[in-house]
């Protein structure tokens, strides 16, 4: 190791024509400074030359100590340092802690705002469609709850005592509409098919139609429109109840009283003359039809009853039915007649 060493340039003497000397001026040594090992603070063998003090530089002599430094681990400039999950975390207890977070960059101020006002917006973003999802599950859960209430509840089943029946007479039997409706007690109201129910009820004998309507939230609206009666048709040791659209209603042992017997036999029966005369029998006043014991034709157009009194009447077809009808009323009650012809309602014939 050397020490510094100051070297003076030699005083020019002052001579004729000359200015005279400078002043001598003092520097302090420069020091020398070697390179220390690295790790280590470097030692400095002089002083620094100055002005100020008007000492003479101390020189340093002896060996250089060097003191080491612990070095640290500063990451790169412009980073945050990384920062290692504790220890004794539950994730690390259990062995699946999380990866530490990478270096993130420092941040001007008015990027750090930039990015807190991009992640408020995501957050609002998030916000509505949080938002949006709720309203669609209240949307979509709100109707499916109350299908599943209508269509599955017991509370909007079909209770016996809430079914009304309207039209029953004629031919339509209560026993046979009650059987049929009996079907629907305890069916789910909303999932009750009423166009079967309506065709059940049209199925029978002495029904010709029906309405079934729902009456919220357990009972059942029914109309029925009944058959009605026109004449009888013997078959065999029976009798079979028709109707003016020639509808078998009901098959009975014995005639019922008010009704006209039809002369023809069913088996073998000219379906078109015994409508005609089915016809006939349904288009007669009331007051008329059951002073009526037998009814028959030949032919469509010949349709002929007898009265009680034993007045044949040689009807024709169903037409003008009203004029016929007052026709034979007034002329019965001439005396001595056995017959009477209203084919021509205008032209009522006597004999």
């Amino acid at each position: 190791m050397t020490s510094g060493v100051i070297l003076s340039p030699p005083r020019r003497q002052a001579g004729p024509g000359l200015p005279p000397p400078e002043p001598r001026r003092r520097t302090a040594p420069v020091p020398v400074v070697e390179r220390a090992p690295s790790g280590t603070v470097p030692a400095v063998t002089g002083s620094v030359a100055t002005t100020a003090p008007r000492r003479p530089a101390a020189v340093l002599t002896g060996p250089v100590v060097s003191r080491p430094v612990p070095v640290v681990t500063r990451p790169p400039s412009g980073t945050i340092p990384v920062v290692e999950p504790p220890r004794h975390s539950l994730g690390a207890w259990l062995g699946f802690a999380r990866a530490p977070k990478p270096a993130q960059p420092l941040l001007s101020p008015e990027e750090r705002r930039t990015q807190e006002l991009f992640k408020a917006r995501r957050r609002a973003a998030r916000l509505a469609g949080w938002k949006r999802l709720g309203k669609w599950v209240l949307g979509l859960g709100i109707p499916a709850g109350l299908a599943a209430l209508v269509f599955f509840s017991p509370l909007f089943t079909v209770h016996q005592g809430n079914i009304t029946v309207e039209g029953l007479g004629g031919a339509a039997k209560p026993a046979e509409v009650s059987a049929v409706l009996q079907q629907t007690v305890d069916q789910q109201l909303v999932r009750l098919d009423t166009g079967a129910v309506e065709q059940q009820l049209a199925d029978l004998a002495g029904v010709k139609s029906a309405v079934v309507e729902r009456r919220w939230p357990t009972g059942l609206s029914v109309v029925v429109t009944p058959r009605y009666a026109a004449a009888v048709v013997q078959d065999g040791s029976e009798y079979v109840v028709f109707d003016a659209e020639a509808v078998a209603v009901d098959r009975v042992a014995a005639a019922p009283a008010g009704l006209p017997v039809v002369s023809m036999p069913l088996e073998g029966a000219n379906h078109r003359v015994l409508a005609s005369i089915l016809g006939v029998a349904a288009s007669l006043p009331p007051e008329l039809a059951a002073r009526v014991t037998q009814i028959g034709a030949e032919t469509e157009d010949t349709v002929t009853f007898t009265l009680t009194s034993g007045i044949t009447v040689l009807w024709g077809d169903a037409s003008d039915a009203g004029v016929k009808a007052a026709a034979v009323e007034l002329l019965e009650t001439q005396p001595d007649v056995t017959s009477i012809d209203v084919t021509a309602a205008e032209y009522p014939v006597v004999r």
